[in-house]
This record gives C-alpha cells, structure tokens and sequence, in this order.
C-alpha cells in the first residue's frame, strides 16, 4: 500500500532563495520536519510550527545550480581517478635506482670505508663520545658488510 500526500500550498523557492526562506521561517518559529528528496531530482521541506501550521517548500534548480553540481561531480571522480592511479602506479625514484654492478668485495669495503668517514667528520662529536676515542672507520665499515662480502674480503 502506498500513502500519498497531496498538499495544496506549496511554496516554490528557487535554491538560490533557500537560505533566505529557510532563515525566515527559523525566525517565525517554525521548524524543519522533514527533506524528501527524490530521485528525479525534486526537493521538498517539511516545515512546521508548534501551533500546528505547517508549510511545504518546493526548492527548484536554476540551471546553474546543475551546472554546479556537475561540475563538483567532475571534480570528485577526477580525483578518485588521481587516487586510484597514485595507488597503482609504481613509485621510481631516480635517487633509488642504482644500476646493478659487479662490484668487487674489496671495492664495495673501501666505498663502505669512505662513506663511514665521511659520516664521523660530520659528526665526529658524536662518534667520539660513542667509542671515548678515536673510531677506526675501516673496522667499523668491515663489521657494516654482509658476512659473503666480509667472507670475500678475508679470502
């Protein structure tokens, strides 16, 4: 069973006027009962008061409202877009990508050892306090390798 409701004053606003009306209505005591929005695009307010008076706005869209809403529309799907393609698309780092060397074991000890030296003059405060001395930046670069390249080392 469906129940229908035929009213016969209803009061069109366009809704650019809303506002306005709806600020009207709040300053006369009346009330908002209810939004009935539909899916071919009609709006209607419930309105009512506490003496029982009750009024129905008919709130019509200008064609710039449309425009509006379609433009907001655009924008929210362009950035679910964005969104998702940031998700999907690998992240390449130029700094990040390396190419792929045969390094010797030797080599990458002495590319460990000046880049550990280079790191205790910057903060040799640091590294001093650490070992109550002097740090020797080949040990240290030694024990930092991996034990194949350390076992390489040694052989």
């Amino acid at each position: 069973m469906t129940n229908q409701t035929s009213f016969k004053d209803i009061i069109k606003v366009s809704s650019s006027n809303l506002e306005a009306f709806q600020s009207i209505l709040t300053k006369s005591s009346y009330s908002l009962d209810e939004i009935y929005e539909y899916d071919d695009g009609r709006v209607y307010q419930h309105w009512s008061n506490n003496v029982g008076n009750t009024v129905i706005i008919d709130v019509s869209h200008t064609p710039v409202d449309n425009s509006d809403r379609i433009i907001n529309e655009i924008i929210d799907c362009w950035l679910e877009l964005r969104a998702i393609r940031n998700a999907l698309e690998i992240e390449e780092d130029p700094v990040n990508l390396k190419k792929v060397e045969n390094i010797s074991a030797f080599d990458q000890l002495m590319a460990n050892i000046h880049e550990c030296e280079t790191e205790m003059h910057s903060d040799s405060a640091f590294y001093q306090l650490l070992q109550r001395g002097e740090v020797d930046a080949a040990v240290l670069s030694f024990y930092n390798l991996d034990d194949e390249i350390r076992q390489a080392v040694l052989q």
